[in-house]
Formats: C-alpha cells, structure tokens, sequence
C-alpha cells in the first residue's frame, strides 16, 4: 500500500513468490518499505517484482 504522502506502508508488504523460499524476503521488505512514491490525494495498491542477483 503506497500511502497519500508517496511512502510505502511497511505492514502492507507481501511476499507472494520466493525461489528458494524465505531466504531474501527480509531483504525484499526492508528495501520496499524505504521507496518513496510521488504523493497523491489516495491510497494505491502496487505489485512489484524484484530479482537478487548474486555476483
């Protein structure tokens, strides 16, 4: 839930799909309740995919 001041309401996150399981869905939350949206007059659902990479 992105919140009408463009932040993301950290209670609001999900973890849907993990491959492998739990192993990155601190690091996924942790990085998702820091963005920051532009503000709008209601709140707003989102879906986002992110993929780790290691190197």
């Amino acid at each position: 839930m992105i919140r009408r001041d463009g932040s993301v309401d950290a209670s609001s996150i999900r973890i849907t799909n993990a491959q492998p399981r739990r192993v990155f869905d601190d690091a996924a939350r942790d990085a998702i309740a820091q963005w920051q949206f532009e503000p709008s007059d209601r709140l707003r659902n989102a879906t986002q995919r992110i993929e780790f990479q290691l190197r």
